[in-house]
């Protein structure tokens, strides 16, 4: 079994069934298939049979992307995909990690890759159903997926993973979240990151409808969900937050969609309470997970339990800095072991064994385990700062500060101290300004003094990152060189 492999059957099982909905386009499983079969010919055609080939995408969000994901892959090559999004360094930078044997690429985009093959898209379909040449269907072993961490404080490293981890990925979801084909899935994110890209295959995989739009709008989304063409929502909190401003002090009850699906960002109880009104038929999950690691832990809101339990397959434990287990109850090193997991980092062996320790695999993010066998994650350790000598974890303090109705968003960052060595910045977008004082005695009564933000600065404009997240290491130096020039 490989990823894909089930198309050629839906095609003949389920050949008027929609497989892609892109705007006007309705794309069926006969009409991929044949698209697929065909661009994997011309593939074979331009670069030959032999070898482990690399393929790169450079592609909006369009059908064409994943035809020519599924073409790769069924060939037993790794694809690419790029960031259109990214500067010509980054660009550049990823191209030198991933060194593909070509591009595939919206027409006219030569002239700004010359060391390397462009192939313009429109090129690679051939007349009829394909098929012409002979294909080794690839092994669960086999690496199928090069994508890019989002390089938020430094370059973006780029990573690995096989078929098998995905396959097993797909089982784990199905179970977790009482998934199963059938259903329509709509995933408004870039394919290029894996959160979109994992929903999308997933989907297609399974026999299931993917609905894909362009770029993330808000319009759109709704009136797909007005449409009730929606059944599961794949989201990041931000998104689905956008989604919700457009019905605040509305009545609007959607009753289609089942399932509410989020990750890449804790997810407010506020916010899901709110969602829980809007889709009241919708189960809402939120859950852990890296792209290194896939699927950690996730739970259903609203819950009983507080922690979220780990997906079927996975173990976690918690170590302190020697790798040793720690209390039950403690914060330490979140380590997992599952079958899950990614293959490596591509050139960079140092940052793979990081990863997949002889503890378990970790990307460095703190929690602990309740009595209940939840996980509660605390924040990453990259992001921790010493005040006073004391740990503090930035996403504990937000958790607590957005809880307050008055507060849109909040960031806490530790800048450098004479005083306390660190001390904690709260940068907060407001719904009401004039509660400052009020979310000051708020936080004394959720949190221990030292965590208690020492200063506090309004922002309305957030610096994102290319995954649409705040980018934490940017705003922390506007704050260095604003906290300067008042000292001067």
């Amino acid at each position: 079994m490989y990823i894909g492999d089930p198309l050629s059957l839906y095609a003949q099982t389920k050949p008027d069934t929609a497989a892609i909905c892109f705007e006007h386009t309705r794309i069926t499983y006969k009409e991929l298939w044949d698209r697929i079969t065909g661009m994997a010919d011309g593939l074979v055609q331009m670069l030959g049979e032999g070898g482990k080939r690399k393929i790169a995408l450079w592609l909006e969000n369009r059908p064409e992307f994943l035809e020519a994901f599924f073409a790769i892959i069924r060939l037993g090559w790794i694809a690419v995909p790029l960031d259109k999004k990214w500067t010509p360094a980054e660009l550049r930078h990823a191209l030198s990690i991933a060194c593909p044997d070509a591009v595939i690429a919206e027409d006219g985009l030569s002239l700004k890759m010359q060391e390397t093959l462009v192939i313009p898209v429109e090129q690679l379909y051939r007349d009829g159903s394909g098929g012409l040449f002979t294909h080794a269907s690839p092994t669960e072993n086999d690496l199928f997926y090069l994508g890019f961490t989002s390089g938020t404080t430094g370059k973006p490293k780029g990573y690995v993973r096989s078929h098998g981890s995905w396959l097993k990925s797909f089982s784990a979801a199905e179970t977790a979240f009482g998934f199963h084909s059938g259903y329509s899935v709509l995933a408004p994110g870039p394919l290029c990151h894996s959160l979109s890209l994992f929903a999308a295959v997933h989907a297609i995989h399974s026999g299931s409808t993917f609905y894909m739009l362009h770029s993330f709008d808000v319009d759109k989304v709704h009136r797909l969900l007005e449409e009730g063409c929606v059944d599961m929502l794949h989201v990041v909190p931000t998104m689905l937050e956008k989604l919700m401003e457009k019905y605040r002090g509305a009545k609007t009850i959607h009753q289609s969609v089942k399932w509410i699906i989020a990750s890449g960002a804790y997810w407010e109880e506020n916010s899901k309470k709110r969602a829980k009104q809007i889709f009241p038929q919708a189960r809402l999950f939120e859950y852990y997970g890296a792209s290194e690691l896939s699927f950690v832990a996730y739970q259903e809101y609203p819950s009983k339990e507080k922690g979220s339990k780990p997906f079927p397959g996975v173990r976690i434990r918690i170590g302190d800095s020697s790798g040793n287990d720690v209390r039950p109850g403690d914060i330490g090193q979140v380590y997992i072991n599952s079958p899950f997991l990614f293959s490596g980092y591509v050139k960079n062996e140092n940052e793979t064994k990081k990863v997949l320790t002889s503890f378990g695999a970790t990307v460095g993010d703190m929690g602990r385990m309740d009595s209940q066998g939840g996980l509660h994650i605390v924040g990453r350790r990259k992001n921790m700062f010493k005040s006073g000598g004391l740990k503090v974890y930035p996403e504990e303090v937000e958790h607590v500060i957005k809880k307050h109705p008055s507060v849109e968003e909040a960031v806490v960052v530790g800048i450098k101290d004479e005083y306390w060595g660190e001390k904690g910045i709260a940068c907060v977008q407001w719904r009401k300004k004039e509660a400052e004082e009020e979310i000051k005695r708020f936080c004394k009564q959720h949190l221990s003094a030292y965590k208690c933000p020492k200063q506090w600065v309004e922002i309305n404009k957030w610096p994102l990152t290319k995954s649409g997240k705040i980018d934490r290491f940017t705003l922390k130096r506007w704050l260095e060189k604003v906290l300067a020039c008042q000292e001067q």
